[in-house]
């Protein structure tokens, strides 16, 4: 079989051609689900509580003032006048 010179650059041009697809595609769905309330409000809001309580208390199985009594907290006392401090306890 004989190659054409003219076919020299078809695959890099398909290449070019198929990401251009996959990302156009791409956009259009990003910005569906961002104007999409189910996606936030079942997907994205749970996991941003999530990390923001991981955040506050460093341990997925500790309680904070906020949720009752303290337990595996971070914080060593009450905090007073709302200033607060983070101590955390190393993991063996």
């Amino acid at each position: 079989m004989k190659k054409r010179k003219q076919e020299s650059g078809q695959s890099t041009l398909e290449y070019i051609l198929v990401m251009l697809v996959v990302v156009v595609t791409l956009i259009g769905l990003l910005s569906y689900l961002k104007k999409s309330q189910y996606f936030f409000k079942h997907i994205t809001s749970p996991l941003v509580g999530y990390l923001r309580y991981n955040y506050k208390y460093a341990d997925p199985a500790a309680q904070g003032w906020d949720e009752g009594k303290p337990q595996k907290h971070i914080q060593i006392s009450r905090p007073n006048d709302g200033a607060t401090f983070k101590l955390f306890r190393g993991t063996k």
